[in-house]
């Protein structure tokens, strides 16, 4: 994964020591602009309070081909007692070098990577932002379960349950009673009977949630309050959509759950004239992880940057 630019920048303060690009079946969040001046890292974690996120990393990434050439790479791989062969290694380090959290390699999935940086940014005591609290969460695929309930309304009823904890993602569907909401859960942090008792007390439930899954409702009856809103445009994860959305239709403006980037994005968005947006009729947004760098880019193209 390359954590970064749309979701997970600004938290900590990157640094590769070695680094090299390699196939990676899992999903591209954003982009890591890394540094390679580990003292001026040091210097900005002294300034700022964030820890400094190292990469230790193979080049070009096979254990016969190792890079021991001298030099600065060298001398810090002796430092931190790394070797040249190793397969990826995050260190989070304070300003002075000291590791914040243990060690930890062979780290590949986005889940293990978000993980980890909430782990330091906990561990040195700055705040998580709610982008990255929530990647941590929607990468996780061990306890996911779905459920189908049969709704009053498409709208409440993705809004309500959307923003419950340890709900994943909402769907609008029509099952064979009419309208339902399918939402995929961490059965962990939320039980079926919870997500039932939860939707009954906000009153937006008619019967028990039904075991088909139900066909995906059309048109703007999926995330209503965000398809009614310029925030539609942006590159958002579906936990994200799913959050912003729930946020919107009580009556907030949910930039609460937007990285520093998509913040951005949002504002131009928002500052767009009717005739300026009908040049982004032709987009749209990804329903998964899945080509939202992509999106991001065709995005930036229409609204002329």
């Amino acid at each position: 994964m390359s954590p970064a630019s749309s979701l997970l920048a600004g938290a900590l303060l990157a640094a590769a020591v070695l680094g090299a690009p390699r196939p990676n079946p899992e999903p591209e969040l954003g982009l890591v602009r890394w540094g390679r001046d580990f003292e001026h890292a040091l210097a900005a974690s002294r300034s700022s309070g964030r820890p400094v996120l190292v990469l230790f990393d193979e080049v070009p990434g096979c254990a016969t081909c190792r890079n021991c050439r001298p030099g600065r790479d060298a001398e810090l791989l002796a430092r931190f007692d790394e070797p040249a062969w190793n397969n990826p290694v995050l260190r989070f380090l304070d300003a002075r070098g000291h590791d914040v959290v243990a060690r930890a390699d062979e780290l590949y999935s986005a889940h293990e990577i978000a993980g980890r940086l909430v782990e330091a940014l906990h561990a040195a005591g700055r705040p998580v932002p709610a982008y990255l609290a929530l990647t941590a969460e929607e990468t996780q695929t061990a306890h996911r379960r779905e459920a189908t309930f049969d709704m009053t309304c498409f709208w409440e009823g993705e809004a309500n349950l959307g923003a419950l904890p340890g709900v994943l993602d909402v769907h609008a569907v029509n099952t064979g009673a009419g309208e339902g909401v399918r939402v995929t859960y961490d059965e962990s942090r939320v039980t079926n009977e919870q997500l039932v008792r939860a939707a009954r007390e906000r009153q937006c439930v008619a019967h028990r949630g039904t075991a088909a899954a139900g066909r995906s409702a059309v048109g703007n009856d999926h995330l209503h309050a965000l398809a009614a809103s310029p925030l539609r445009w942006l590159p958002l994860t579906p936990m994200q959509a799913m959050r912003v959305n729930s946020a919107l239709a009580a009556g907030g403006d949910g930039l609460a759950f937007l990285s520093p980037r998509q913040l951005a994005l949002s504002r131009r968005a928002m500052a767009m004239t009717p005739n300026a947006l009908r040049r982004l009729a032709g987009l749209s947004r990804p329903g998964d992880v899945d080509g939202l760098v992509a999106y991001e880019q065709r995005l930036r193209v229409a609204l002329g940057e």
